[in-house]
């Protein structure tokens, strides 16, 4: 009898410690599904702490990396990034994450780097979806150092071969303020 009741109760508290993981990272993509990123930052955080398949961390890790880009917590999620892709090289992903990583360079003003890590994304893979999104951001981080020639030819790029992409618009913006700062440098001349 006390076997059995040992037993009942190390299974118990196993599902219950499972189920709290599992309710974690549901607590946690619930939130992020809400833009309730401090919610989901938490919840994310406890579920890696929690977490008892690599599975579960592979996710609660993408997600938390997420949350905190779009809280605005770059440096963070830079460093969540890192963890990332030094664990899983080659997970489903990845990709997003080298993607997301070169983005967060830019937004931290790290252009060099992010050039890098963009011109790696796109060379490393090249049919990704966020491809058209990669050589707008190339463009903005040429735009936002400085390089607006270099950067023109980029937007005109995604223009051009991505004509459908959302970042197309955003591309075309970016022309006509280059365009306008070239016709006013040739007029102060």
């Amino acid at each position: 009898m006390k076997k059995t009741c040992v037993l009942f109760f190390l299974v118990f508290v196993y599902f219950s410690s499972v189920a709290h993981s599992s309710s974690y990272l549901a607590m946690g993509l619930d939130s992020y599904a809400r833009s309730d990123w401090k919610g989901a930052i938490v919840h994310l955080q406890n579920a890696i702490n929690n977490a008892k398949s690599e599975e579960e961390i592979e996710t609660s890790l993408y997600y938390l990396i997420m949350s905190l880009a779009s809280s605005g917590n770059y440096k963070n999620a830079v460093n969540s990034a890192n963890i990332f892709l030094s664990r899983y090289p080659v997970a489903k992903k990845t990709p997003d994450i080298v993607y997301q990583r070169a983005r967060l360079y830019c937004l931290l003003s790290l252009y060099e780097k992010s050039l890098k890590e963009f011109h790696y994304f796109v060379q490393k893979y090249p049919t990704h979806r966020s491809i058209p999104a990669a050589y707008y951001w190339i463009g903005e981080n040429l735009y936002l150092s400085g390089k607006l020639k270099e950067g023109r030819d980029v937007f005109s790029r995604v223009l051009l071969n991505y004509p459908t992409s959302p970042k197309a618009e955003l591309a075309k913006q970016r022309i006509s303020l280059i365009d306008q700062v070239a016709n006013q440098r040739e007029l102060l001349a």
